[in-house]
């Protein structure tokens, strides 16, 4: 918008905030991680037999269609971190074939995994403290740019909306004006 003759941006994006977890591999991450990467962000659980195997498929795709791009990172929150531990974790990172420099897996404390899906990622609406009782299952994945802001919501479980996913990765690559290998 142009307001006295300058150009003034309006749109303000919602940037991750804070948080330190676990991942698959033993290490410790935080948001610092997601710095000068492309991420998509995701919340499963492991046993999961609806639409938490589609999604981690999909992923897989989208790793392998971005094998070659070394700024791109997927990391999967557990929504169920008293069965998911780091072992749980790193057996099913083996088997959905995640290259551990761009897939990560990772658990926490259930109240600070479901405050940032929540809060952070807003991927359920629903009200919740992260209690016994709290419970969140769904399909979206996350886009996230390099500067931690909200890009993009895709279905999980519908490989055309996956598509749109990695033609937008695509897209934010070209923004930031990078190369492919």
């Amino acid at each position: 918008m142009i307001v006295d003759g300058e150009t003034i941006v309006d749109t303000l994006y919602h940037q991750v905030p804070g948080f330190s977890f676990q991942a698959h591999n033993g290490k410790d991450i935080e948001e610092q991680i997601m710095e000068n990467k492309i991420c998509v962000v995701d919340f499963f659980f492991a046993s999961c037999q609806s639409i938490c195997p589609i999604m981690s498929n999909q992923l897989e795709r989208v790793q392998k269609h971005y094998e070659e791009f070394d700024d791109l990172l997927l990391i999967s929150h557990t929504v169920d971190p008293e069965s998911d531990s780091v072992s749980v974790l790193n057996k099913y990172a083996h088997h959905h074939n995640a290259d551990e420099g761009k897939w990560l897996f990772v658990t926490g404390s259930k109240k600070e995994l479901y405050e940032i899906a929540r809060k952070g990622y807003f991927v359920s609406a629903s009200e919740g403290d992260g209690g016994e009782e709290d419970f969140i299952h769904s399909p979206m994945f996350v886009l996230v740019d390099k500067e931690k802001r909200l890009r993009g919501y895709y279905d999980g479980t519908d490989s055309t909306d996956v598509d749109r996913l990695i033609d937008d990765i695509r897209i934010l690559i070209g923004e930031y004006q990078l190369t492919l290998k």
